[in-house]
C-alpha cells in the first residue's frame, strides 16, 4: 500500500473518531426528546388536538363539578376563558389556594404583618389593612385570630375585564378572635369561644401572568 493509500486510512479514521465525538456531545435524536416550548406551543397543541381523523374533539377545559356546582352559567363561561388562556388553571387546584391564602391573610393581619401581606394584597387593600395595623400598634394593642378549620370555600362569581380575571369566593370558617391590651389584659373576644365566619373575597390575575399566585382585591362579610 503507497502513501495515498495511507493518507486515506488516516482520514478515515479521523472521520469516524470525529463523528463519535460528535454523537457524544450533541446527542443522537430517539424521538422521546422533550420538546422546548415557546409561547405559541400552547396554540398549536390546541390545533393538533382539535382534529383527530377528520373528528372534532371538544377542546374545553373539564372541570370539577364540586368546585363549580353553584356558579351560573356566566361563571363557568369565565372559568373556561380563564382556562382556555391559562392550561394550568383548574378551579378546584385555585381553592385549595384561595383556602390556604384566606387563613395566611386573615391571622397575618390579625398580628399586624406587613410585609407577609403585601404581596398577597392589592394596594388599596394593603393601604386599608395597614391603617387599621397601625392603629392597633398606637393604642398598644394587640389582635389574635387563629382560623381553626376552613369548612367550605365556593365560586360565587367569575369574570373577565381586559387581560384580567376576577374570581370571588364564600369562605365559611370557624374561628377564635380576641383583642388584649399592652400588658395582656382581654379587651374584647374569648380566645375559649368558637365563632363561625362568612366572607366574601374577590382575587385578581392578569390572565396570561407567569406567576401563578393571585392577590386579593376586595373582601365583605357575608
Amino acid at each position: 500500500m503507497g502513501f495515498a493509500g495511507i493518507d486515506i486510512l488516516i482520514f478515515i479514521a479521523v472521520a469516524v473518531f470525529l463523528f463519535f465525538r460528535l454523537r457524544d456531545t450533541l446527542g443522537t435524536k430517539t424521538g422521546s426528546e422533550r420538546k422546548r416550548h415557546t409561547l405559541f406551543d400552547k396554540n398549536e397543541e390546541k390545533k393538533e388536538t382539535a382534529l383527530d381523523d377528520g373528528k372534532v374533539i371538544d377542546i374545553k377545559p373539564k372541570f370539577e363539578n364540586d368546585a363549580v356546582k353553584n356558579a351560573d352559567k356566566d361563571t363557568v363561561s369565565a372559568l373556561t376563558r380563564i382556562a382556555l388562556g391559562d392550561p394550568d388553571f383548574r378551579p378546584e387546584e385555585f381553592l385549595e389556594g384561595a383556602k390556604n391564602a384566606f387563613e395566611y391573610i386573615v391571622e397575618n393581619f390579625a398580628s399586624g404583618d406587613k410585609e407577609a401581606l403585601e404581596p398577597l394584597l392589592s394596594h388599596e387593600l394593603m393601604d386599608a389593612f395597614e391603617a387599621i395595623i397601625n392603629e392597633r400598634a398606637e393604642k398598644g394593642h394587640v389582635a389574635t385570630t387563629d382560623i381553626l378549620n376552613v369548612k367550605k370555600a365556593e365560586i360565587l362569581r367569575a369574570f373577565l375585564n381586559n387581560d384580567k380575571a376576577y374570581i370571588t369566593v364564600r369562605f365559611v370558617a370557624d374561628e377564635t378572635k380576641y383583642l388584649e391590651d399592652e400588658d395582656g389584659t382581654l379587651i374584647e373576644g374569648d380566645p375559649e369561644q368558637i365563632h363561625e365566619i362568612k366572607d366574601i373575597w374577590t382575587f385578581e390575575r392578569p390572565i396570561r401572568n407567569v406567576d401563578p399566585n393571585w392577590i386579593l382585591v376586595e373582601t365583605n362579610v357575608d
